[in-house]
């Protein structure tokens, strides 16, 4: 028997995409028996980030899995249930904005981002008054990754899982959601101890009922009627709080999906640049972070017909004022020449920038291998760029000239 697949008319899938459901699928039929439901909700995309930093071939995000309990899980599920396990964003009041230097806590799951937020209104004289906000949206899967990898190489059944998931417990803590609102509530008292919690949720979350187990990959399950839809823009394009008019349906998108691609330095205005350099700070020695410039897959045009597809209701817009991000270095190493001259900004685009890119020096890497295999060309048309020469070494990694790594993407 097929299994059923409901899926979003707004899921955005290109060729990498819709491989990558095909894969979801191919996996998911190897024990079909046990496979009751696959839904695809509208920001369902490639994680380009967690292939890179799990060094994996494919995951994605957006999806629900719904299976019985008696299903087993095996390295193949990595595709689905995601690695980043506990993934969730936490919502708080402040009396007034933060400094840039506060919002800079240790982050160290992947894609981290703590940030400051405004939502903005009018009275009835047409004032504007101001709202501060702050979101700390972290995973703790460098906590959890022995017991996820564990469970993956054991094959644990997902009913076992479902137990873990609620009764692990750590310190005084019990459960997987518990310790990670736990973890986000210290953050944000380290930013603002009079830091007031408004909403918590758990976007990569395993839930159950009688009958089946729920793997949930960057969806809000919402709990109530009064709890707010939270949906990430972008890194740069901060959160819209939704309420939810269908009181049968369950999960949502919580976010817009996000693209394969980067925003492009040179595709930006001056003041787009500037925005970044002044509002965004990240942990880790790059001159740029991936997680900041992922644009969304869900564009501004199709925002309104998604919205009406999950008969949602917009209640307040969170614009990013200031925002910190966990470091992005070991999945920079991983890109290709092209995305890296692409998301690499110039001195004109941000100060702070090089006139050069950084790379290891890695035969393995795709910058060093294209470099070799074009060197006789490449020392033709740059003939004072010579391979190892210590003016183009730092550290134990090569400084590329921009104009050498243009020539090979």
């Amino acid at each position: 028997m097929p299994i059923v697949v409901k899926q979003s008319t707004h899921a955005q899938l290109d060729e990498k995409s819709s491989a990558a459901l095909q894969a979801v699928l191919s996996r998911l039929e190897v024990q079909a028996d046990h496979v009751k439901e696959v839904q695809v909700l509208a920001n369902f995309s490639v994680d380009n980030e967690a292939i890179m930093h799990f060094d994996t071939p494919n995951i994605v995000q957006g999806i629900v899995v719904q299976v019985s309990k008696d299903y087993k899980l095996g390295p193949e599920d990595k595709i689905w249930f995601h690695p980043a396990i506990g993934r969730g964003r936490s919502v708080y009041e402040l009396t007034s904005a933060v400094a840039k230097s506060n919002l800079a806590q240790p982050l160290k799951g992947l894609v981290d981002s703590i940030g400051s937020y405004t939502i903005s209104k009018p009275d009835e004289f047409g004032c504007e008054h101001h709202a501060h906000r702050l979101v700390v949206d972290t995973s703790p899967d460098h906590l959890l990754a022995p017991v996820y990898e564990e469970w993956l190489r054991a094959g644990a059944t997902a009913g076992d899982v479902d137990q873990q998931w609620k009764r692990m417990k750590f310190d005084d803590t019990y459960s997987v959601p518990a310790k990670a609102q736990a973890m986000r509530e210290s953050l944000a008292k380290s930013v603002d101890a009079n830091a007031k919690l408004l909403h918590s949720d758990t976007i990569n979350n395993v839930l159950s009922d009688m009958t089946s187990v729920y793997f949930t990959n960057h969806v809000v399950k919402r709990s109530s009627a009064v709890e707010p839809i939270l949906v990430k823009s972008s890194a740069l394009g901060g959160y819209r709080a939704y309420a939810g008019r269908d009181e049968m349906r369950h999960f949502y998108p919580s976010s817009l999906g996000v693209k394969t691609s980067f925003y492009k330095w040179n595709d930006m205005a001056s003041d787009n640049c500037a925005r970044i350099e002044r509002t965004c700070s990240w942990d880790g020695e790059m001159s740029f972070n991936t997680n900041v410039m992922r644009p969304p897959t869900i564009r501004p045009a199709q925002i309104r017909t998604m919205e009406d597809e999950y008969e949602m209701t917009l209640r307040d817009t969170m614009v990013m004022r200031l925002a910190h991000f966990s470091k992005s270095d070991d999945i920079v190493d991983k890109l290709s020449p092209r995305d890296l001259i692409e998301a690499s900004p110039t001195p004109a685009q941000m100060s702070t920038a090089t006139d050069f890119i950084s790379t290891p020096m890695d035969m393995n890497h795709p910058v060093l291998q294209r470099l070799m295999s074009d060197i006789t060309e490449i020392q033709e048309k740059f003939p004072h760029f010579q391979l190892f020469n210590p003016k183009f070494t730092q550290g134990g990694r090569l400084k590329l000239p921009r104009g050498v790594v243009e020539h090979i993407a």
